[in-house]
């Protein structure tokens, strides 16, 4: 596995359901902390990241939320075109928080 995913208390896991570079599963010690998904207009965005960066970049966010916020049950993020600028996100975490479907995700 790539080492930019090296981390003490949690690991990636690229859903094969999903494009590879819509959403990444941030898994702790108990299972699912966080999945973070893109609508297909995020991807697609000119304000996106680089695409050879976009899993990093999901990552990055992902490991900053769980990091600072410690969120104890699991947690959905979908972040849409209006969420970034110039590869950068621009809404709040808290903004980007939505319950998960019935299918799980």
């Amino acid at each position: 596995m790539d080492t930019y995913y090296e981390h003490p208390e949690y690991r990636p896991f690229f859903p094969n359901a999903l494009n590879a570079s819509h959403s990444i599963e941030i898994l702790d010690f108990d299972g699912l902390a966080l999945l973070i998904q893109m609508t297909d207009e995020a991807v697609e965005s000119p304000h996106r990241p680089d695409a050879d960066d976009m899993l990093h970049w999901l990552w990055d966010i992902g490991i900053d939320y769980l990091e600072n916020n410690n969120p104890g049950d699991r947690q959905r993020m979908v972040i849409t075109e209006a969420d970034m600028e110039n590869g950068t996100l621009i809404t709040s975490y808290e903004n980007l928080l939505k319950e998960f479907e019935d299918n799980g995700y």
